[in-house]
């Protein structure tokens, strides 16, 4: 394979990315598309209740890998996650945020059962009878209103499957993942989550049952749910699931690698013969990383001038959050969009100007999913556009006065049965709508990491965010011709 068709078919491969892959519980990854970064090695630990994320970093993917028994499996013989001993781990997903089936329980089960008086704790309890295999043609209200009535009898039985799995030398391990459908008000939420705590906090005093909790970086950061008793070693303990700039690039070239499912050989062939040096599944240097992608680019830099940022680093930085973190969606979005956009004859597989436009259809893609995840983004972005930023909190605040930004988020909240944004908490609505609830939307934003705080107070915005939603800023990405619209 010459240098040409080489560049030509690292393209072609680029171009054929996947654009995300949606995994449940019932519908886990295949062991082929997993790609095990060291760092997530805590977020498996059973071990460790607690795994935080933002949107778009791999909490259901993970969720639904330790639920399928096949994934699973595959899991425990990595070098980086044999010390987890996941294979006698049993997995079973306890919610997940959909249909009830032979284990979870459902938003509607939790209801259901609410409705005639019975705790959560017991639901959870009764979930976990099931799990280990009794009571499975009992609903699971049947079960928690005789755990209700017995107490003694079901801590009595539910210790027994506890001695029962640590003879056998197995665990079981219920996952929770998708809580953020626990609730449409964030009080309703939190009693519920609440429950479920105080369920990972009796697991614990177990010697082989555990609770895996994969959780919103917003929900993680509600006001007192963690000063129950023993919470704060459920806190300590917490993994924090995000990616480090050379495992983002390692996940790039697995799915280069995963998308020449015909010829397994050609795209370390391509490979080889653009960037000088062979591919080595997660075991390529930073430095090597860095050689490859300047390569691919045919040099290293965004533009022609010795003061420009190197390819490598830009994206990265480019593709930030306020909190730093980069979503793998993101990722792999710009660069599938820069392959896209580089002409057909060019003699690279992507350049800085095409990775700018990739970095566009990146940041449409954020403020989309952003969009889809809390419904008031749109409300509270839209009064904002043209505004030059960083700047005081007053700018921000002054044209969400204009807007009537508040009220309307409240008013939607309330005609709609929506979630108010999380800086809401605890807060009056009425309050809000009489006095101004522009800080507490201020503090959802930073909750959410779409806006952050700089130097002096002012308030930021990532840059991956920005273009899309119309924020301006010198000498950064320029808007695009199209900006992102909230849905009708």
């Amino acid at each position: 394979m010459n240098k040409r068709r080489a560049v030509m078919k690292l393209r072609d491969t680029l171009r054929g990315l996947p654009k995300g892959a949606s995994h449940t519980p019932g519908n886990p990854p295949s062991s082929e598309e997993i790609y095990a970064p060291r760092e997530h090695v805590n977020a498996l630990d059973p071990d460790r209740a607690l795994v935080i994320g933002n949107r778009g970093v791999g909490k259901t993917f993970w969720a639904s890998a330790l639920v399928g028994e096949e994934t699973r499996q595959w899991l425990a013989v990595q070098p980086q996650f044999e010390r987890l001993n996941l294979y006698n781990v049993i997995a079973v997903a306890a919610y997940h945020g959909s249909y009830a089936d032979v284990t979870a329980a459902s938003l509607a089960v939790l209801q259901h059962c609410e409705s005639h008086g019975l705790d959560t704790l017991r639901v959870w309890e009764a979930v976990l009878l099931r799990a280990a295999g009794r009571y499975q043609n009992d609903t699971v209200r049947d079960i928690a209103q005789l755990l209700d009535a017995n107490p003694e009898t079901g801590e009595r039985t539910i210790r027994d499957i506890d001695r029962e799995l640590t003879t056998s030398g197995k665990r079981l391990l219920l996952v929770f993942d998708g809580l953020d459908t626990l609730g449409r008000t964030w009080p309703e939420m939190q009693k519920r989550l609440d429950r479920i705590l105080e369920f990972t906090r009796l697991c614990k005093t177990l010697r082989s049952i555990r609770v895996k909790l994969f959780m919103r970086l917003d929900q993680a950061n509600f006001d007192g749910l963690w000063t129950g008793p023993d919470r704060s070693k459920i806190w300590n303990e917490r993994a924090r699931l995000n990616w480090t700039t050379t495992s983002l690039y390692d996940l790039l070239f697995h799915y280069m690698k995963l998308g020449e499912k015909s010829d397994p050989y050609r795209f370390g062939s391509a490979f080889w013969e653009v960037a000088g040096f062979e591919w080595k599944p997660q075991r390529l240097t930073e430095e090597e990383q860095r050689e490859a992608i300047k390569a691919m680019a045919g040099g290293a830099f965004m533009t022609a001038s010795p003061s420009a940022a190197r390819i490598y680093d830009w994206i990265i930085n480019h593709l930030a959050d306020a909190q730093g973190e980069v979503m793998p969606r993101a990722f792999l979005e710009l660069m599938r969009k820069a392959a896209d956009a580089e002409p057909d004859d060019s003699e690279r597989v992507f350049s800085g100007r095409s990775i700018m436009q990739g970095m566009r259809d990146a940041s449409d893609r954020h403020l989309r999913e952003l969009m889809d995840e809390y419904w008031w983004v749109p409300i509270a972005l839209q009064p904002l556009r043209s505004l030059q930023v960083p700047c005081p909190p007053d700018e921000l605040y002054d044209r969400w006065f204009e807007a009537k930004t508040v009220r309307e988020i409240i008013r939607r909240a309330d005609e709609e049965d929506l979630l108010l944004p999380v800086g809401f908490t605890g807060k009056s609505s009425a309050y809000s709508r009489e006095y101004g609830g522009e800080p507490y939307l201020l503090d959802s934003l930073i909750a959410i990491a779409a806006a952050m705080k700089v130097k002096g107070d002012r308030i930021h915005f990532p840059d991956v965010l920005r273009p899309a939603a119309g924020l301006l800023r010198r000498g950064l990405v320029k808007r695009p011709r199209k900006v992102a619209k909230p849905p009708q």
